[in-house]
């Protein structure tokens, strides 16, 4: 392990987090919305980071400035994170960095991210929690395909073309 003490830390000021993510307590990760988007993280440290691994298919990392001449421009990431559909089970992530010349990943050296649940839930046939939020039934189908409950203070609306208005959305109580 690296004679080094310190943590990567979220650096609040240089972070853009557009309100799609809160940094942890304790600067070591954030809390990010279920909604789809796109924020970029500064982390404090002495030394150059890389990104090695972590996101589980739901975000992407990338440098933002990896050639700028000041140490915290370069330690900046860009993170896109996909839409969490409802039902979606989910796991924290553990987001890995390296400092750079170094081989090994420390524990020092992730951060934590906290997804947080689509307040909205399904019931029935209906399943969005796939890759592209379609939902194929693959066959004919009639009658209720399910319920889709909205979270508190949503509210849902449809759009289909009216020459073929195939589905309805029908208020219960």
């Amino acid at each position: 392990a690296p004679d080094r003490e310190s943590f990567i830390t979220v650096n609040e000021k240089l972070s853009v987090l557009n309100d799609r993510a809160t940094i942890l307590p304790d600067a070591r990760g954030v809390s990010v919305s279920y909604l789809s988007g796109t924020f970029d993280l500064a982390l404090n440290c002495g030394e150059e980071l890389e990104y090695v691994n972590g996101g589980n298919n739901w975000v992407e990392i990338t440098p933002v400035n990896p050639e700028a001449s000041s140490l915290a421009e370069r330690n900046v990431f860009r993170i896109t994170k996909k839409l969490v559909a409802p039902n979606c089970p989910l796991e924290d992530m553990k987001l890995q960095f390296r400092r750079k010349g170094l081989s090994e990943v420390y524990d020092e050296d992730c951060l934590t991210v906290v997804l947080e649940k689509n307040d909205d839930t399904l019931e029935g046939m209906l399943d969005f929690n796939n890759e592209n939020y379609e939902c194929d039934f693959g066959r004919y189908i009639d009658g209720t395909l399910g319920t889709y409950t909205v979270g508190e203070g949503k509210t849902m609306a449809l759009e289909v073309s009216e020459s073929n208005p195939w589905i309805r959305l029908v208020r219960s109580d």
